[in-house]
This record gives C-alpha cells, structure tokens and sequence, in this order.
C-alpha cells in the first residue's frame, strides 16, 4: 500500500495557485489534507510553498491530523526532509 505522496509543481504558476488563500487556509494546505485523508502518513511539500502561513495552517490541526493518520505525518522538500 502506497504511503507516502508529493505535492508536484509542475510551473511557476503552480506556486502561485498553491499560495492563494481559500476559505481561510492555503490550498497547499488543503491538499497536503486531502492526502492524509486519502491514507497517506508522508507528504512531500516543495520547499517554495513551506512558507509560515502552510507552517501556522499544518500547527493548528496537528492533533487533528494525527488522529486522522495514527501519527502525525513528515513534511518535506523533494529530498525527503
């Protein structure tokens, strides 16, 4: 069973999207959520989106998502980290 998933970029204007704000939270934030509904106990986030608004959204549900998944998952760059 896969467990571990990549927020992929594929342009600058990918970054930008990411970054917009909906409904109070980052989208990149949403979808590092959505994948740990989706089972996932590692989500890599390229570091041009690990901003502290990402940071602040990922802190205030850290409970939360370690229900969600059994642990609470590693974020990281392409390399892992």
């Amino acid at each position: 069973m896969i467990r571990d998933a990549a927020l992929y970029l594929a342009t600058a204007d990918d970054v930008r999207v990411a970054r917009q704000t909906i409904a109070g939270r980052p989208l990149a934030f949403r979808i590092v959520m959505a994948a740990v509904r989706a089972g996932m106990q590692r989500v890599a986030v390229p570091h041009a989106l690990r901003d502290s608004a990402l940071e602040t959204a990922l802190g205030r549900v850290k409970s939360e998502v370690g229900e969600l998944c059994g642990q609470f998952p590693i974020y990281g760059g392409a390399e892992g980290k």
